[in-house]
């Protein structure tokens, strides 16, 4: 379909009101007659008569679509096309991890698709087609967890529509969240009552009884709780202790391993000896705290640190000695202290110097956004600290939540996938209005064609040229 960017150009189309009046307007050159004597002819002037009969209707009608074509190049033409529509039937598209599990908990509104003839397909890299007879062997599949997101971008780049089937479980929906578009409508099931309960960590204390870690899972958050039993065998609250294993009542099968060993905590500091007190002081608190068994070595020198350590703190600029081992280890790292005033982010603990040339994940960060201690991806036990722990680069060692801090490095549980049962708001996978405003139109393909009329004008510029000089040359003859 033609369309016009700018139609009130089109009014110079009546331009052609002048070749026809020139062509209407046409003088004619008086007749010559041949007679045999001067003697009985006048002296009198040449005489020319005019008519409005139109002789030449070729070059009359290029003339005018000459003026037509510049009136047409003038309001930018455009040609509008419309693609075929997709004749391939639309999808359903269900979570790969759980296709069994997905399909009974959306079964009404699956089973009404599948008999308007809809395809199903799995929410994974390809997006397999299958049927419901192929659940059963998937279900026994071991897939890798996958990113939602990620996967409906795909989908989107696909020429296919349909519906989208999953849960709704956080640990499915990592980084950017893509914009929901109704070419693929996203319908998501809840665990609704789901709770999970689980067993983290338990540790003896030097109080002779247990700290027991546990977890609980809903899909509206998750708590970790700890709870300090006695240290004996029998039944104990919610949990079965059997010699070194200790389990959940309700699921005596999952048992976790009582830990009785001594932490081990060495400070190296060479150069920063008040640095380490102040850390040493912190660790104490943490111990205290926890009733956690823990040995704090402070040392100058590298070979009284012990042999088996569960952490390091390497407080010092000199590179770590690559024979020394540790479970875990926190190093200050080297360069240009730059002076600052903002904030450790999350908290009111002011940062006044810092070490800018950072590298890695980042653990905690400034108000800035800059990287105040980072974590290594390929080794996660290895943290690298861009500030001291010290009065004159930072308020943190004074703050109340300097313990807190640490203690949430020295004990941090990450949280498994398995265990996990948060959920994100439904409405999140629902379309924003901007995309509904665009959701089922056709999608059009806009070409300028103006070149092409330039070169169909050049070409009917050329015939007409042609043409005048012929009729020109047949008058004069």
């Amino acid at each position: 379909m033609l369309t016009l960017l700018q139609p009130t150009w089109l009014l110079a189309s009546t331009g052609i009101i002048v070749p026809i009046v020139i062509h209407l307007w046409h003088p004619k050159r008086g007749k010559t007659l041949k007679v045999g004597s001067l003697a009985f002819l006048q002296q009198s002037s040449k005489q020319q008569s005019t008519s409005l009969k139109i002789t030449n209707w070729l070059l009359l009608l290029i003339r005018c679509l000459l003026i037509l074509l510049l009136a047409l190049l003038l309001a930018k033409p455009q040609w509008q096309s419309t693609p075929k529509a997709n004749t391939q039937k639309a999808w359903l598209v269900i979570d790969a991890n759980q296709p069994l599990k997905t399909y009974y908990a959306c079964k009404p509104v699956i089973d009404s698709f599948l008999a308007n003839n809809y395809e199903l397909h799995l929410l994974q890299k390809g997006f397999q087609k299958f049927t419901l007879a192929d659940t059963n062997q998937l279900a026994n599949d071991t897939i890798q967890a996958q990113n939602y997101w990620l996967l409906y971008q795909q989908l989107l780049s696909t020429n296919a529509s349909g519906y989208v089937f999953t849960d709704r479980l956080v640990q499915h929906f990592v980084g950017t969240a893509t914009p929901i578009n109704n070419r693929f409508k996203w319908i998501s099931y809840s665990g609704k009552n789901a709770t999970h309960t689980w067993l983290i960590q338990a540790y003896t204390t030097y109080q002779d009884s247990l700290v027991v870690n546990i977890g609980n899972s809903t899909p509206a958050g998750t708590i970790i709780s700890s709870k300090t039993v006695p240290y004996k065998n029998g039944v104990q609250a919610e949990m079965l202790l059997q010699g070194q294993q200790l389990s959940l009542t309700a699921k005596p099968s999952a048992t976790i391993s009582i830990d009785t060993a001594t932490l081990v905590m060495a400070i190296y500091a060479k150069e920063y000896a008040v640095d380490a007190s102040y850390v040493k002081a912190a660790l104490v608190a943490i111990k205290t705290f926890t009733k956690r068994k823990m040995q704090i070595v402070v040392t100058n020198n590298v070979a009284n640190l012990p042999k088996q350590m569960d952490w390091l703190f390497w407080l010092s600029d000199s590179p770590v000695n690559t024979t020394i081992k540790a479970h875990n280890m926190l190093a200050y790292q080297a360069g240009k202290a730059t002076e600052q005033t903002t904030w450790l982010s999350h908290t009111d603990i002011g940062i006044a110097k810092a070490i800018s040339n950072y590298t890695d994940l980042p653990i905690w960060k400034d108000g800035w956004g800059n990287y105040l201690l980072t974590v290594n991806e390929q080794q996660p036990n290895v943290y690298k600290l861009y500030t001291h722990f010290n009065p004159s680069w930072n308020e943190l060692v004074w703050h109340q939540q300097f313990s807190s801090l640490l203690a949430e490095l020295l004990y941090k549980q990450p949280m498994i996938d398995s265990e996990d049962r948060r959920e994100i708001d439904a409405n999140i996978v629902k379309p924003s209005k901007e995309n509904n405003a665009t959701l089922h139109k056709t999608p059009t393909t806009i070409t300028d064609i103006s070149q092409w009329i330039w070169l169909l004008a050049f070409a009917l510029l050329l015939v007409e040229r042609w043409l005048s000089f012929t009729t020109k040359n047949t008058n004069a003859h």
